[in-house]
């Protein structure tokens, strides 16, 4: 590919597309870059519930969470850098693994806010495997 440049019409060729190609990346940062900020700007104006989300977390949250519904809103769509706390899975309310029977073969975890499937675990592990791997990790860990 490269000794396709070595005269000087195909290096001016290929200066000519890096050009073109740098003026497209810098239009199309610049416009993502708009469209985060105004979609960012839009929604923290918007109620204060939502956040940074179309709507606040589902009030019927799983596996013992619900109670602790200000936590998972604020978590989910008011925040971009922390998760709830390391072991709060494991807490004696939430107890995720003990919630599962040895018979089921895979569990479907739900986007808080849309209700969409995001992870089925276990995923090429057994249900005891993934229990360890997420202790040691602190949070549920999921693999796609």
């Amino acid at each position: 590919w490269q000794t396709q440049f070595v005269d000087h019409e195909g290096v001016n060729r290929m200066s000519g597309l890096l050009k073109v190609l740098s003026s497209c990346m810098t239009q199309l940062v610049v416009f993502a870059t708009f469209y985060i900020f105004t979609v960012y700007s839009s929604a923290s104006k918007d109620n204060a519930l939502r956040g940074m989300c179309d709507k606040p977390v589902e009030k019927n949250l799983r596996f013992g969470v619900a109670p602790d519904w200000e936590m998972a809103n604020t978590i989910c769509c008011h925040n971009t850098q922390y998760a709830e706390p390391s072991g709060y899975f494991h807490s004696s309310r939430v107890n995720l693994f003990a919630r599962f029977k040895p018979e089921e073969s895979s569990h479907t975890f739900y986007d808080s806010v849309c209700g969409i499937p995001l992870f089925i675990a276990p995923r090429g592990r057994s249900l005891a495997e993934w229990e360890t791997e997420s202790y040691h990790h602190g949070w549920p860990s999921f693999r796609e």
